[in-house]
């Protein structure tokens, strides 16, 4: 990485001409550290005028980091200024003595400016430090001398002519007492008598007093160093990095000010076409030129975060590996630039399928890859495949003519694949191979188990999607039974799917399916369209099979037209709204509660009864629970499975009988299977439940329940 760096540099050293003649001739000592992956500082390159103070001679130190060059107080020093500069992304300035070998202290002010990537995040530290000795002796006269100012005035006039910055002397009374000769070119072509320090140096009508400038004689402030844009005489602005020392008596009182002034306009300037530059050379060694996408290099960088942000969120990552099958004849047949042509139209189909945190690139030639992050399920993987796929079925119409092409796919999943990104990306390759050989357009998972899972999930979705048209649906009832008279209660709808090739389909394998791809609101309204009819004719028979249950998915909740579909429903079907309950999960509620609260108000408000289905498994807030107008508690399996002997499922049961109880709920106990379970839950107040009576039955076989008794 640190190799790369460099090769970066010296590209930009070699094409910036006016950053290599700054860098070659200034007096100025010139510096550019980098900051590398582990967010140390390393130095990329000094000039001549550095290594001659520092007696560097000519050698390359080129990637030595800077903690190494200095001892750790010193470093600590540095490091801190240095991240400072990046943490404000602006430049900052700042004063260093050192004592050179010869005894003799040197002063010197240093500024250091960020260089930004394209993402605007600082890479480099690009400084220059610039020695103002002289003007510190200058300090120093002023300072020691038992003179008044005025009666030196020619003598120190003489010593400020010969410093090239500009330097000013200010009065008290702010007015300007001396200039050197390079402050008056720059900044007054006219006496200097009556003028103020603030309106000639600063621009204002008023002694500066904001937080960017703190005038030392309101302050009382120490030396101080700032970098502002100043107006010259002929109306162009420079930037000057201004240092402003007060001088001092004895009681502390500030009886003069030195301000110096360095023009670094140039050095910004430099600076911009550095960034400018920077930016465009990263942009060259990361991103492919064709198409505008992540290359190989940027791709494995990203996968590399991508796996560290999963080691946290431990959420899985898929890597697609794709190739264009038969994409040799395409350039062997009609040439190169045809070829390139469709790798463009290739990159723009594939960019439409992704989504924020997708992240997309060209590998080389007609390679692409994909990085899926934060996986909830397999079939976020799957759905991703067909789509791809899909989209590459519209031909290609390039130099007037239609070509085809397909891809091969094949997958590495983190971290069950591998746990790098190398690996990752290698495996996926692997797999995608796999898929070639197994005849193109197709794909392929680095596991093969995953492979077959795959496939079978994709032949259940497609016979899904026949089954409402083919009417392969049926609705079960579960009895629902007073545990302590043995009367029936009611019932709870269930669906099961019966299908010619894959047999009865477990609800487990096909309800989570039949909500990712969008099917389980029609199936939902075929259960209550179903369940509601047969309930009305029951009733019309004279029977008396108690109130229907009836579960309500979470999409059927937050669709807009629920309240209206559902009316029309009763009327359609005859099936009174007293008959009806429909049952929720604590989770359905408590991802919107606001909504949902609303929502259950309008259904309740039909004079349906509502109930929280699975209880205990949630996270129900007590303060919305009581808000809700829900009329029955359902207690989940899961505690009910291990009564009586399991001490924590009693706990929970009673604390959840105890809370209904309360809030003058009903109670109903689902999976009962036990004759120990059902006196457990009778004893201690829940005497409604579903499971130990009867499993879920046919419609057939409830009428004979209806006839003949529990």
């Amino acid at each position: 990485m640190i190799e790369h760096e460099y090769s970066v540099t010296a590209t930009i050293e070699g094409e910036l001409l006016l950053f290599r003649t700054l860098w070659n001739t200034t007096n100025d000592n010139m510096f550019v550290v980098a900051v590398n992956n582990n967010e140390e500082f390393v130095l990329e390159s000094i000039n001549d005028s550095l290594k001659q103070l520092m007696n560097l001679g000519n050698g390359d130190f080129a990637g030595q980091k800077i903690s190494e060059m200095m001892n750790e107080e010193v470093y600590e020093t540095v490091s801190n200024r240095y991240k400072q500069c990046i943490e404000l992304n602006k430049p900052i300035s700042y004063e260093e003595s050192i004592e050179l070998d010869n005894d003799i202290k040197r002063h010197w002010s240093t500024t250091i400016l960020p260089v930004r990537d394209e993402k605007n995040g600082t890479t480099k530290i690009f400084g220059i430090s610039r020695e103002f000795t002289e003007l510190k002796k200058i300090e120093s006269e002023l300072l020691t001398s038992n003179k008044k100012l005025e009666n030196q005035s020619q003598y120190l006039q003489n010593i400020i002519d010969g410093v090239d910055d500009s330097i000013t002397v200010i009065s008290p009374d702010y007015s300007i007492s001396m200039m050197n000769k390079k402050a008056k070119k720059l900044l007054l072509n006219k006496n200097i008598h009556n003028l103020k320090c603030y309106e000639v140096l600063h621009n204002r009508t008023t002694p500066c007093n904001d937080s960017e400038y703190l005038c030392p004689f309101l302050e009382k402030s120490s030396t101080c160093s700032t970098i502002r844009n100043h107006k010259l005489l002929d109306g162009s602005e420079i930037v000057t990095e201004m240092r402003t020392s007060p001088l001092t008596n004895n009681n502390g009182d500030v009886y003069a000010v030195i301000e110096s002034a360095y023009d670094i306009t140039e050095l910004l300037s430099a600076q911009n076409q550095l960034n400018d530059r920077t930016k465009e050379l990263l942009y060259i060694t990361e991103y492919d030129e064709l198409t505008d996408l992540p290359n190989r290099s940027l791709f494995l960088k990203r996968l590399t975060q991508s796996v560290k942000c999963s080691k946290n969120s431990h959420k899985e990552i898929a890597v697609f590996c794709i190739d264009l099958d038969h994409f040799k004849e395409i350039n062997d047949s009609i040439g190169h630039a045809a070829g390139d042509k469709v790798i463009c139209e290739v990159s723009k189909r594939l960019s439409s399928l992704m989504y924020s945190n997708d992240i997309l690139a060209r590998l080389g030639g007609d390679e692409f890859a994909i990085i899926i992050n934060d996986i909830e399920s397999s079939g976020v993987i799957i759905e991703k495949v067909q789509e791809l796929m899909k989209v590459m079925n519209d031909p290609f119409e390039i130099l007037g003519q239609k070509l085809y092409t397909s891809l091969s796919i094949g997958i590495a999943m983190y971290p069950e694949d591998a746990k790098t990104s190398s690996s990752l990306l290698k495996n996926a390759d692997a797999a995608m191979y796999k898929a070639k050989s197994d005849g193109r357009n197709t794909y392929s998972f680095y596991d093969e188990s995953m492979t077959i899972k795959a496939f079978e999930r994709i032949s259940i979705e497609a016979s899904l999607r026949q089954a409402l048209i083919n009417k392969e649906f049926i609705v079960y009832y579960q009895p629902q039974v007073n545990g302590q008279s043995n009367q029936l209660i009611g019932m709870e709808a269930l669906v099961r799917w019966d299908n010619l090739t894959l047999g009865l389909v477990s609800p487990a394998k096909f309800i989570p399916l039949a909500e990712e791809i969008g099917l389980i609101v029609e199936l939902d309204r075929f259960v209550m369209k179903t369940a509601m009819t047969q309930m009305a004719a029951w009733y019309k028979e004279g029977k008396n099979p108690g109130v229907l249950a009836m579960n309500l998915a979470v999409k059927q909740l937050e669709s807009t037209d629920f309240i209206d579909m559902f009316k029309n429903l009763i009327i359609e079907t005859e099936c009174k709204a007293e008959w009806i309950e429909l049952e929720v999960t604590e989770g359905q509620i408590m991802n919107n509660p606001k909504e949902s609260i609303e929502t259950l108000n309008s259904i309740a408000n039909l004079g349906i009864k509502l109930a929280v289905d699975d209880f205990g498994t949630g996270y129900s807030s007590l303060a919305y629970l009581k808000r809700l107008p829900i009329d029955k508690l359902k207690i989940d399996q899961a505690f009910i499975r291990g009564l009586p002997n399991d001490n924590e499922d009693s706990a929970i049961t009673k604390a959840i009988i105890a809370l209904a109880q309360s809030l003058n709920l009903s109670i109903i106990a689902e999976g009962v299977e036990t004759k120990e379970q059902r006196d457990f839950l009778i004893k201690n107040g829940c005497e409604n439940m579903q499971g130990y009576y009867s499993k879920p039955i046919s419609a057939k076989q409830f009428n004979s329940l209806l006839k003949n008794g529990i």
